[in-house]
């Protein structure tokens, strides 16, 4: 078919003799010759039944592109189907396979041709769940594969009645007890990192022949848009730069020129390829490198490895975090902002309850009078300790008097509690505080005095 002998090479030393080791107690065990041919889930499996099947394909359109209901061509077609078992070691199985005839063919002639085939003679069949028959099929013949279709699709109901039960545990006190839900699913849904709790939006994980059309499935992406979802997470290996965009594509670092500030020529042709720097021994022209680009840029250009031992332009992970899968790396590259404040109290061994309210804390969605305001349940914004101050985030957290007379207890017992002026001062003291690692096991937290405290807890 026109593969180049070094690609089937390869092919051939993967299928033919490969070798496995098991780990035991961390020690390798000697290695075990698999000689049965493809492995259960080997991803390789389907590429080559394709290949072959299109071997097939082409020799009847190029050998017999025209076969009638007759003995001469049915025997054509055993033979055919006799050289294909010898390429590729399948055999076929005649008690599983069945000859459709159509309604122009005599019925004696339907019973010799299907005694000579050695099949089984049907009106109509199933192939892969759709009905195959020599009529117009009508909506009854498809009521099956609708039904099927329909029982999968229960399960992503199943999916979202789960998410519903967590945000019911988040913030509701119990079944009978409903509270109100003071962030969105989706904010919830984020790395901690960014922000988030840490929890799995179900939308973004159901497969990709659920969310394609929404566009949230990576693993969708990368088959229908090649390495468009992948921008983020690979990066080209140099070989002879004809297939690498010298600004739209990754191949310095890990993001492209075109998103840099400007360090190159602005008169640079937008179709400009990477080959165009290299020279014909396979080393980085730096002459013309430095026409288009500084000094410091093109000298970090000349650093870029040239894969003199590969043939064309390959793709590589530029992260590959042990364990984790593609479809992985691209709903985490998805989320690539500058770390959220509250990531370090999220960090530490803080109970669960205690870890959630001052995440709510830092976004500020404690029942205050200025929260409550805001979403329009409350006109009072006075601090309902009889204060006279507006309360809000950093009243509870930093200025109301009844929180003063606490610490002010707690000094005179021996434990001084520094004071601020703001929860933004607050937090970068604290988060300051959890980075050290001598003092990020032993830092305490300590509550808040307030009324709007204690309907958070």
């Amino acid at each position: 078919m026109g593969f180049p002998q070094r690609f089937c090479g390869w092919v051939f030393s993967y299928v033919r003799a490969p070798r496995f080791s098991i780990l035991v107690n961390g020690q390798l065990t000697e290695s075990i010759v698999a000689g049965c041919g493809f492995r259960q889930g080997c991803p390789l499996s389907p590429y080559l039944f394709i290949i072959c099947s299109e071997l097939l394909s082409l020799h009847f359109h190029q050998n017999f592109p025209e076969l009638g209901a007759t003995i001469p061509n049915v025997r054509k077609v055993l033979s055919i189907l006799g050289d294909h078992c010898g390429w590729t070691g399948q055999k076929i199985n005649k008690n599983k396979s069945v000859i459709l005839f159509s309604k122009t063919t005599a019925s004696s002639t339907k019973s010799r041709l299907a005694r000579l085939a050695g099949c089984h003679m049907v009106e109509e069949m199933e192939y892969f769940g759709i009905k195959l028959a020599m009529r117009r099929l009508r909506k009854v013949d498809f009521s099956p594969l609708l039904q099927k279709i329909r029982s999968h699709t229960l399960s992503w109901g199943v999916l979202t009645e789960i998410e519903k039960i967590c945000r019911s545990f988040l913030w509701d006190r119990d079944a009978e007890h409903k509270s109100l839900h003071y962030a969105s699913w989706r904010s919830l849904a984020r790395p901690r990192r960014v922000g988030g709790l840490g929890f799995h939006d179900s939308s973004n994980w159901t497969g990709p022949l659920r969310e394609h059309k929404r566009g949230h499935s990576a693993g969708w992406k990368v088959i229908c848009s090649e390495v468009e979802s992948l921008e983020g997470c690979v990066r080209w290996r140099i070989c002879t730069g004809s297939d690498v965009d010298v600004l739209n594509h990754v191949w310095i670092l890990d993001i492209a020129l075109s998103r840099w500030p400007t360090f190159c020529n602005v008169e640079m042709p937008q179709d400009c390829t990477v080959d165009e720097f290299i020279t014909g021994e396979r080393n980085w022209n730096k002459p013309k490198l430095l026409i288009f680009f500084g000094e410091a840029l093109a000298d970090r250009i000349c650093d870029v490895k040239i894969w003199t031992e590969l043939v064309v332009d390959t793709l590589e992970l530029i992260k590959c975090p042990l364990g984790s899968s593609v479809s992985a790396i691209c709903y985490n590259n998805a989320f690539q902002e500058v770390e959220d404040p509250c990531c370090p109290i999220l960090k530490i061994g803080l109970r669960p309850r205690v870890r959630i309210f001052w995440w709510r804390v830092s976004k500020d969605l404690i029942p205050t009078g200025a929260w409550l305001a805001r979403r329009g349940l409350s006109s009072d914004m006075a601090c309902p300790l009889g204060f006279n101050q507006e309360e809000n985030r950093d009243h509870i957290t930093t200025r109301c008097m009844r929180l003063m007379e606490v610490l002010g207890w707690l000094a005179n017992w021996g434990f001084n509690t520094p004071r601020f002026s703001s929860f933004a001062e607050l937090q970068l003291a604290l988060g300051g505080a959890l980075r050290r690692p001598r003092t990020a096991g032993r830092f305490s937290i300590a509550g808040l005095s307030s009324n709007a405290g204690v309907q958070g807890t």
